[in-house]
């Protein structure tokens, strides 16, 4: 049957959908090992984003300042298959690595999921890792540039402040700082003593 066109020659919204999503089938399921695995073909809108972003996190410590690359692999195989099955996933660490990495189930997902869908939250996850990388880079180099601009403005404010000051001036200073603390009295005597040899 045709498809009725309105008057301006297109296609009505409810027969692109039907047409769309007529055969579309959300889920499926695979047999694994006597297990019945519900698995979910393709992620949505909101389920996508949070699959990206708890990757992210998985490599980052809490402030976001130490990445860890080693964790990203892992992270991936365990959120997909947190987010595309109706598996529970032990939360020992060492428990779920085995799983992940000593059998098929990983790879027996993967083929069932839209992968292109996945590729497309790989590339997001990448350009969201760099970002985050980058950010901190920046922020360091800021820091550094400031520290560095604090200092060249000590050194200017301090510029002459030891100007005509002696070595010999310099080390009777520093003897009146004891080991326990600064002894006002030994300063107030070194400055009088310097005073008094500059009247001279």
């Amino acid at each position: 049957m045709a498809t009725k066109l309105k008057k301006n020659g297109k296609i009505s919204v409810g027969d692109f959908e039907k047409a769309a999503m007529g055969e579309y089938v959300p889920t499926t399921t695979i047999e694994w090992r006597g297990l019945t695995i519900d698995v979910k073909k393709t992620l949505s809108l909101d389920e996508m984003v949070a699959f990206t972003q708890n990757v992210v996190r998985s490599c980052f410590d809490a402030e976001r300042t130490s990445y860890h690359p080693e964790m990203k692999d892992m992270a991936v195989r365990s959120i997909l298959l947190g987010f595309y099955t109706n598996l529970t996933l032990p939360s020992g660490l060492n428990r779920l690595y085995d799983i992940l990495y000593c059998t098929d189930i990983v790879d027996m997902v993967y083929s069932t999921i839209n992968q292109k869908q996945f590729e497309v939250m790989m590339i997001a996850v990448d350009n969201q890792i760099d970002y985050i990388a980058n950010s901190n880079i920046e922020s360091v180099t800021k820091q550094v540039n400031a520290m560095s601009d604090m200092i060249e403005g000590l050194g200017e404010k301090f510029k002459g402040v030891f100007d005509g000051v002696s070595p010999d001036d310099i080390k009777k200073t520093l003897s009146a700082i004891g080991e326990g603390g600064i002894d006002e009295g030994k300063l107030i005597q070194a400055y009088l003593d310097k005073t008094k040899k500059d009247g001279e």
